[in-house]
């Protein structure tokens, strides 16, 4: 995983990943806990609520591409928010020709 990642990375954080070792991270869900907890500021709950209920999808950007952004946002709550919040943050924020079709097709699996 180190190589495909270091690629991806700028800058101070490239420069936090790069001392650890090849094995340190052996798992998505690891580094992905520690790199988010090392890089996202704790923003007050309501803040990120907020912001959350505000996001939308960009224009130029791909349904997954928003998909990502919703979650990584949500997993700044201290308290995780259930599937139906989750939901409900993704279809408010994407656009609109694409959140009638998809919410027909969403199952709680994939939040």
């Amino acid at each position: 995983m180190q190589s495909s990642i270091s690629v991806t990375l700028k800058k101070r954080a490239l420069e936090w990943y790069s001392q650890f070792g090849a094995n340190r991270f052996p798992y998505w869900p690891t580094l992905r806990t520690t790199f988010l907890t090392r890089f996202i500021s704790k923003k007050l709950e309501g803040e990120v609520i907020e912001s959350l209920i505000s996001l939308k999808q960009k224009k130029d950007k791909a349904v997954e591409e928003f998909y990502e952004r919703v979650m990584v946002e949500a997993v700044k709550i201290d308290a995780q928010p259930n599937n139906q919040f989750k939901k409900a943050w993704f279809l408010n924020g994407l656009k609109n020709e694409y959140a009638k079709h998809i919410d027909l097709m969403l199952t709680d699996l994939i939040f």
